[in-house]
């Protein structure tokens, strides 16, 4: 988790990210619990990176849109980053990177754009890639398996899971690869770019009768996709 060049396991990076995810109904903990606890295991993966990018490193806490909050240590000599940040267990981007194998298997997350997954989803995600693991097949759509995690989903522990093990795994699989994507903004700041300012339509003056009839309906507003981290427990 903290050597940059992977040693014989990994391939080379130069940018190590650790997501932190609050688990509300894990062990059956209060929300009091879980936060309590996400918020240790937060300030230890902060303290590890501390470590692993060494006395001179450079520290930068700052809140972005997409990641929410970001802790980032860097060794001034080889520009390596450490990451800290927490997830909201949206898999915005990750859904983007296999979308028909979504539609197929997954119709009502997409459609609806509910904000979390169901179990027999993430279940059948994490099936979906041990399949993978076991064949000449490494492929699903844009994602591509490495051969150590070929090496681990295929594993003789993989095979004995529970079902409630594989289905978290499939669960921080996706929320990794979610972080790890940057598809939604992507396609927002291209879609910025495209779209014309338009001049404001003038606003029609109401009577009074009309303003109270309008005030007194009840008009639900349909939610708006949203990538931005929040505190969400699922």
């Amino acid at each position: 988790m903290t050597e940059p060049s992977g040693a014989d396991a990994y391939r080379s990076v130069d940018v190590i990210k650790v997501v932190v995810k609050q688990l509300k109904s894990f062990e059956d903990f209060t929300g009091k619990q879980a936060g309590a606890l996400t918020q240790s295991a937060m300030q230890a993966m902060r303290s590890i990176c501390d470590e692993a990018a060494g006395p001179n490193s450079t520290l930068c806490q700052r809140n972005d849109k997409v990641l929410g909050s970001v802790y980032i240590r860097t060794q001034p000599a080889t520009g390596q980053k450490f990451q800290v940040m927490r997830s909201s267990g949206k898999q915005t981007n990750a859904m983007l990177s296999c979308m028909n194998w979504m539609h197929e298997n997954a119709p009502d997350f997409v459609q609806q754009r509910a904000a979390f997954m169901d179990e027999n989803t993430k279940l059948r995600f994490f099936e979906r890639l041990q399949f993978m693991a076991e064949s000449p097949e490494n492929r699903l759509e844009h994602l591509i398996l490495s051969e150590r995690a070929r090496e681990q989903l295929a594993g003789v522990a993989m095979h004995f899971a529970d079902r409630s093990m594989k289905c978290m795994l499939g669960y921080l699989i996706l929320i990794a690869i979610n972080k790890n994507e940057q598809r939604v903004k992507a396609v927002a700041a291209n879609y910025r770019k495209a779209v014309t300012r338009k001049s404001k339509p003038k606003v029609p003056t109401t009577s009074r009768a009309d303003t109270e009839a309008a005030e007194s309906m009840d008009v639900e507003t349909e939610p708006t996709p949203s990538t931005s981290a929040g505190n969400e427990n699922s």
